[in-house]
């Protein structure tokens, strides 16, 4: 068996994402290497889905990224495969902070609860490459809700 990309062999993987290439703004999507998983990593599937709050406000925002974890480094004791994890920044203040909403058990007995008393969410959904259109938006205050990017989709449309 082969071994696994890792960062201690100096190993990269692909990657895709989405990027403002100048000053504009204006994102796009790229494919790009990144360091392989360490120790201390964890990865999240490609289905990530991020919210961007109506509370947009140059140059800083706040979005969730939001995705099952799909590979845990040999030290991280928080999270395992299959854990639903959440990941929040903060664009301009460099706030990075992750906390476990925790497994598809406590993630399906969350659902059956808001079904069974019928709590709902407000929130856009939206793809990619209605990104910028959404970023203007939420400049000019036409916003009611959390946007909602549909990553999966999205990515499975371009690549």
């Amino acid at each position: 068996m082969s071994e696994l990309p890792s960062a201690a062999t100096g190993q990269h993987i692909n990657a895709y994402g989405w990027a403002a290439r100048d000053s504009s703004g204006i994102l796009f999507s790229f494919q790009f290497t990144r360091r392989a998983n360490g120790d201390n990593d964890i990865t999240l599937g490609y289905s990530t889905v991020a919210f961007v709050t109506p509370t947009f406000t140059l140059p800083k925002m706040k979005h969730d990224i939001v995705g099952e974890v799909t590979k845990v480094g040999n030290n991280v004791t928080k999270f395992k495969v299959g854990d639903i994890a959440r990941v929040e920044c903060m664009v301009g203040r460099k706030l990075i902070a992750g906390s476990a909403i925790g497994g598809m058990k406590e993630t399906q007995e969350m659902v059956d609860f808001a079904a069974k008393h019928n709590v709902t969410a407000d929130v856009e959904v939206i793809t990619m490459d209605y990104v910028n259109t959404a970023f203007e938006r939420l400049a000019k205050g036409d916003v009611k809700y959390r946007f909602v990017i549909d990553v999966a989709n999205t990515i499975s449309s371009l690549f």
